[in-house]
């Protein structure tokens, strides 16, 4: 099976366009565009009956107590966790793309809520846990 992650280069940083957070001078880290890249994908193996897609960094910091904070730099030395930012399952054995923007496009208050989405069904990724704190911002 081959995949393409369209819009993304391999050891190059992730286009503001797809992130949630970008750089801001005044607050270090503003919402960014939040958008999900263009997957597509062919040679299915024979019989496949839905795909799952699953984007996570293996190696993010375990306490993010410094992250944003003027004056401090996050140490390499915390030990680092997985960290899911998108979940989908369920997705039709007939999809073979999802478009720039299908699944998310902006950040959403409170969480987009898990269950049926554009394509297949979407899971809930670890913002839930990272944003806790935000009441403007704290859901699923």
């Amino acid at each position: 099976m081959k995949i393409k992650v369209r819009g993304i280069e391999e050891g190059q940083p992730v286009p503001e366009k797809f992130a949630f957070g970008v750089y801001s001078e005044q607050d270090h880290m503003s919402f960014g565009p939040n958008r999900n890249p263009e997957l597509v994908w062919e040679d299915a193996p024979e019989g496949t009956r839905s795909f799952v897609v699953m984007m996570f960094d293996p190696d993010v910091p375990s306490v993010a107590d410094d992250v944003n904070q003027e004056g401090k730099t996050v140490s390499k030395d915390i030990p680092r966790v997985d960290f899911f930012h998108w979940l989908l399952v369920d997705v039709p054995a007939s999809v073979s793309r999802i478009p720039e923007g299908e699944d998310s496009d902006g950040v959403i208050p409170k969480g987009k809520e898990p269950g049926p989405g554009p394509v297949g069904i979407r899971g809930v990724n670890n913002y839930t846990q990272f944003l806790a704190g935000n009441p403007d911002m704290a859901g699923t």
